[in-house]
Order: structure tokens, then sequence, then C-alpha cells
């Protein structure tokens, strides 16, 4: 059972780029109901045949960025926590879409903290939201390891 980041980031270290894939995917959508852009969620199913030919996973990939950048820019004009929080998911989207041989431990913990931020930012907002994301993601990547 994982009980710290250490391990949890050992385990991810671990995973071949398909599965750590399936995981980083995963993981935003435990957030994804928390965004206010439902492009992200257009473009986490357009990944999930995971079956994608390089240059489909690249066209992903740079909608996901232009998604992240506009995310990004308007969640800084007013320090909207709502705002903040939909660019978290976008973050945490991008890292999981763009992953590949050589990042893939690495992007999926980043989209791993990037949905914690997302949880973070929207308790905020949203007070009674008292998800321990951590321990959802602690509790995914168990799933997967146990399968």
């Amino acid at each position: 059972m994982l009980e710290n980041d250490k391990d949890f980031k050992a385990e991810l270290n671990k995973l071949d780029k398909a599965t750590a894939q399936k995981v980083a995917v995963a993981f935003v959508e435990n957030v994804l109901p928390l965004a206010d852009d439902e492009r992200i969620g257009k473009v986490l199913n357009g990944v999930k045949n995971f079956d994608l030919d390089p240059e489909e996973l690249i066209s992903i990939a740079r909608v996901a960025k232009k998604i992240r950048l506009e995310n990004h820019a308007r969640c800084g004009a007013d320090a909207d926590w709502k705002e903040q929080t939909t660019y978290h998911v976008s973050k945490a989207a991008f890292y999981a879409i763009s992953l590949n041989k050589e990042n893939a431990g690495t992007n999926v913990y980043q989209a791993a903290v990037s949905s914690r931020m997302a949880r973070v930012s929207n308790s905020i907002v949203n007070p009674e939201d008292t998800v321990n994301e951590t321990r959802e993601q602690y509790r995914i990547l168990e799933q997967y390891l146990s399968s």
C-alpha cells in the first residue's frame, strides 16, 4: 500500500509508457468534473484509444497545449480560483497527453501534481470539497499495479 510520495514516484517511474499514460489519464479524469472547459475532456478522449499513430498524438498534444495556455492566461487575470482549477486540470491533461518513453515517469507525476493543485484550488471555492487527491491517486495507481 502506497503511503508517501517517494514510493508513489518510484512506482510511477517503473511504468511503461502505455501504462503511465493510462494512469495519468485516470488522474486527470478524477478532477475533470472540476474544470469549466469541456475541451479538456475531448482531448483526453482522443488519447484513450492508446493506439494513435505519432502524428495523431502530436496533433492532440498541440490542442492540449493550446488549451493549457489559454486557461493559464485567464486564471492569472483576476486570481479567480475556479479559473485556477480549470488551468491546473488542463495542465494535468497536457502532461498526460505529452508522455513519451523518455519522460513517462516525470510527466505522469506532473499530471498527478497538477491534479492535486486543481483539487486544492477547487477546495478554496468549494470548502465542502474535502477529497484528498493524493490518497485518490495512490488508490488509482494501486489498482493499475494490481491488475
